[in-house]
């Protein structure tokens, strides 16, 4: 048996004492109680009168800021005339997003410009972006208010400035607290030569430690890589909908769950836009409910999302009933026989990679109950010999963040897509805002986000009539 070492690993945390949010009600009242200290020390005489017209005044001073500001201690208050008023006597929603970065800088690779610093141009800005849209509840203010942590997982080492900048730059997004973890690649034992040997495909690994971690403290995790937007709307759909999911009966125990599906906005000065004659696709004739804002931006339309890694063979139908009473779609699971309809399974180009994962903590405990080899730490190297030294000598990114591992024999996740009513398939779609892909894979692998869709609604119609509530494994 090997063993696992870091190479070199540094964990920057923030401070330990963090200073208490200002809370009207609760330092009136510590303003109270220093007075009367004060006025039982002090050296001058007080009339009982001038006491009870002191306390009076606090008690009215009290009673204005009561009025003014909701919420409990320690939770952020804000004016009732203003945006929003949480829900008083709850905790926070706690999310944890948890990033891989493998390099701070691009190598050229992979339609990347070499010496440009992905740290700076990928990393942050989709940080930034992801940040900002979780914790925008568009002035709703229902339910607990959200607050997002960033753990950042890098296989290199900040130099310190670059570190400081980059913790700035999500804690002015909204991140509650940023932890940057350093030079976390791995070295092993080989178990058949001894030699020692660096995981380089196995950062993606350490995202499973992270939420092992934050498992007992948080409420809702985020695991992905390094160039990928995650929006309130994917979190609140993939919430809504798991629910839906929770209280259907199955005829096994399987977990399922939303998945993903990865897009890029296809540049008009590309030569794809050019191949796939994009300029003359009639948007008005798209989906009306195609909305790619919700994963891409505002330069986003339903002409120029497109997939690379799933088509029309990448799905299945099933029709359920109530609670959801519709056909949804599902997603492949490598190396699992399929009923009817499909692909082969273990054809890596229509899997569907979504580079990470999201979910409940309830759901993580299904996961690692699932997974024959553990989903989180340590691994059951005896139940799975390729699990030997925890993973890190067979398996790489498309395993453990792309999916191979949760979706695959090892767990059996089944990802489920919703797209009949309207705005529902557009939840599903999240943005790979590199934005390469459509400059290093092959043309044809190419397909509209909303061909797709209007190719799973006019499948659904066929199956509107059937009876077929067995789910499709």
């Amino acid at each position: 048996m090997g063993y696992e070492k870091t190479l070199t690993h540094r964990s920057h945390a923030p401070p330990s004492s963090i200073p208490t949010p200002f809370n009207p009600v609760r330092d009136a009242e510590a303003l109270t109680f220093e007075n009367k200290e004060v006025l039982s020390r002090s050296r001058y005489s007080h009339t009982q009168g001038q006491k009870v017209i002191l306390v009076l005044l606090l008690l009215a001073v009290v009673a204005i800021y009561s009025e003014c500001f909701k919420g409990t201690i320690g939770e952020t208050l804000r004016p009732v005339g203003g945006k929003k008023v949480y829900e008083s006597g709850q905790e926070p929603f706690r999310l944890v997003l948890i990033i891989t970065t493998s390099k701070e800088y691009d190598d050229g690779s992979r339609g990347t410009t070499k010496g440009a610093s992905r740290l700076n141009e990928k990393l942050v800005p989709s940080l930034v972006s992801s940040i900002s849209s979780l914790l925008d509840d568009g002035g709703r203010a229902r339910g607990r208010r959200w607050t997002v942590d960033v753990h950042v997982i890098a296989a290199y080492t900040l130099a310190d400035r670059s570190r400081l900048e980059v913790e700035e730059n999500l804690r002015k997004a909204g991140a509650s607290q940023v932890v940057v973890e350093e030079g976390a690649l791995r070295t092993y034992v080989h178990s058949k030569t001894g030699e020692e040997k660096r995981a380089t495909l196995g950062l993606a690994r350490e995202h499973r430690f992270a939420i092992k971690q934050y498992l007992n403290t948080h409420d809702f995790f985020l695991a992905f890589e390094d160039d990928i937007v995650i929006t309130r709307q994917h979190v609140e759909n993939y919430i809504e909908k798991s629910k839906l999911l929770a209280a259907m009966s199955w005829d096994d125990s399987r977990p399922r769950i939303p998945g993903f599906l990865r897009v890029e906005v296809i540049n008009e000065a590309g030569k794809l836009w050019e191949s796939k004659r994009l300029g003359d696709i009639d948007a008005m004739k798209t989906a009306k409910d195609f909305d790619a804002s919700l994963c891409c931006g505002e330069n986003a339309t339903s002409v120029n999302v497109m997939g690379w890694e799933w088509n029309a063979d990448s799905f299945d139908f099933v029709n359920l009933p109530e609670p959801i009473g519709e056909t949804v779609a599902l997603l492949p699971t490598v190396g699992v026989a399929r009923a009817k309809g499909g692909f082969n399974a273990d054809n890596a180009k229509l899997f569907a990679q979504q580079a990470g994962v999201m979910a409940t903590r309830e759901q993580i405990l299904k996961f690692d109950e699932a997974c024959t080899s553990r989903y989180l730490p340590p691994f059951d190297e005896k139940g799975d010999a390729s699990m030997v030294n925890q993973g890190l000598e067979f398996h790489n990114v498309e395993f453990w963040s792309g999916g191979f591992h949760l979706f695959g024999r090892k767990c059996r996740v089944q990802r489920v897509v919703f797209f009949e009513k309207q705005g529902d398939f557009s939840h599903h779609l999240i943005y790979h805002q590199s934005n390469n892909k459509q400059t290093t894979i092959d043309e044809e692998r190419f397909v509209r986000a909303e061909a797709i869709l209007k190719f799973l609604r006019a499948t659904a119609k066929k199956f509107a009539d059937t009876k077929d509530y067995v789910v499709i494994s």
